[in-house]
């Protein structure tokens, strides 16, 4: 989206519609399309098939309907019209970076509430042990509209001279072609054929690909992770004159991992979200250093990775052309190996600032590399299967997923903990985004109460 702000169902662009349908055979008619589906038959695999039959229903009215646009009435034949009309390669060749003709944007209400436990504890002289889990319910909520009538013509579009009002769709004043090819109302009655004939097909196409398009609301046990820390404070300028500042340096260093025992995301649910790391297991490692003024700050930074092992999925939707997003309407088995997720902060705590009461700031850097996805299953078209291995022809494009599976995100954290007791502490956080690239701008609030022994 070019790095502008995106509703959430859009992270990797807005949902193609017209990329869901079978491409057909050009034709040298003047004013008629050739049915024919290109020969790039799926191999046989064991997901859950789609319904090409249906999808290829909903093409031919789609391009029964736009030819229709250009029957003549007083000769009662069709008039010609371009080859761009006649195709499903065609009409994604109208398509422009706007990403409005025959495109859904997706709004999607994100929430997620839960509880976790964490147990911390020292085992000898700085070496010590954490472990945490919990549980957390995930909901998302989505509406689907429509590009394609929905974005209206205004002054800063530049497009007034080809429409009749500031409320007439946006789309209707991007006329790809001459007037004397097609003209304005023509145009305007392919863009209804685009709405009636296609996208509002979308419940048909969801059940013809095996996609639930219902609301998502699970609650799930999330991942457990555990991890052990050495730690080891050195006293400085603790033998020299009061002139010089008294602090503690530390360095420290966390080993661990995350085992996946949360709910995983479904590829046929489309609002679906994992409550972990959808079933990676991974290790982490985290070092830093923190300078803990004596009565006064704590500062310090730290950096470290998280690697998590790669896995086999038996059924995952896989793109077949560069142009599918949001449906993608075939699957097959896939191995992924994700990227590693770095991350690097700052953070400054002040330890009883007030009496009883602390608090402290945090500033995070986070970024995934890019997934790697490798086809499992058979990849090689029907019609190319018997060519020689350098003139086959792949079907799935998982290149396409790892352009999209890099994210960053910037972060700052800030809170307060208040001792109750000499064993007892209440706390509360504060999360919230600065910046993010391909990926969701959530707020998190979270309280705690923490008991030591």
């Amino acid at each position: 989206m070019n790095n502008d702000q995106a509703e959430l169902g859009d992270l990797t662009g807005r949902w193609n519609m017209i990329a869901v349908l079978p491409y057909n055979e050009p034709t040298a008619s003047t004013t008629n399309f050739d049915a024919t589906n290109l020969n790039i038959d799926l191999p046989t695999n064991t997901c859950s098939p789609t319904d090409v039959t249906k999808l290829t229903e909903i093409r031919d009215s789609l391009l029964t309907c736009i030819r229709s646009v250009f029957y003549n009435a007083t000769t009662d034949s069709y008039l010609p019209y371009p080859e761009q009309l006649k195709t499903v390669q065609g009409l994604l060749s109208l398509q422009t970076s706007n990403e409005l003709f025959g495109f859904f944007s997706v709004p999607i209400k994100y929430r997620k509430y839960g509880v976790r436990f964490e147990f911390s504890g020292v085992l000898y002289k700085g070496l010590g042990f954490t472990a945490d889990i919990g549980v957390s319910n995930i909901s998302q909520s989505a509406k689907f509209v429509d590009m394609t009538t929905s974005t209206t013509c205004n002054k800063q579009e530049l497009c007034l001279t080809a429409c009749p009002s500031n409320l007439t769709p946006l789309i209707a004043c991007l006329n790809p072609f001459s007037t004397t090819t097609v003209s304005t109302t023509q145009w305007g009655n392919v863009i209804k054929c685009v709405n009636t004939k296609l996208m509002d097909k979308l419940n048909d196409i969801a059940k013809a690909t095996q996609l639930d398009l219902c609301n998502y609301n699970k609650t799930s046990i999330e991942d457990f992770h555990g991890e052990i820390f050495y730690r080891q404070a050195f006293c400085i300028n603790n033998k020299r004159s009061r002139e010089w500042p008294r602090f503690l340096l530390i360095p420290f260093f966390q080993l661990g991992g995350t085992v996946a025992m949360a709910k995983e995301g479904s590829d046929n649910v489309a609002f679906s979200l994992p409550s972990g790391n959808n079933g990676f297991n991974c290790m982490t490692f985290l070092g830093g250093l923190s300078l803990d003024f004596a009565n006064t700050i704590e500062v310090g930074g730290e950096g470290g990775f998280n690697h998590y092992f790669k896995r086999k999925i038996t059924c995952m939707r896989v793109p077949t052309t560069e142009f599918q997003n949001g449906i993608i309407p075939y699957q097959t088995e896939v191995c992924i190996d994700p990227g590693n997720v770095w991350h690097f902060s700052l953070y400054m705590n002040s330890r009883y600032f007030v009496e009883h009461t602390s608090a402290w700031f945090q500033y995070v850097y986070i970024n995934h590399d890019k997934d790697n996805f490798t086809v499992l299953g058979p990849n090689v078209s029907l019609a190319t299967e018997n060519e020689p291995p350098n003139e086959q022809v792949a079907v799935f494009l998982p290149g396409e997923l790892k352009c999209k599976s890099a994210w960053t995100a910037q972060l700052f954290n800030f809170g307060l903990n208040y001792d109750i007791s000499p064993n007892f502490s209440l706390g509360a956080l504060a999360q919230i985004p600065m910046s993010r690239t391909n990926a969701y701008r959530s707020s998190t609030l979270f309280v705690s109460l923490n008991m030591f022994f």
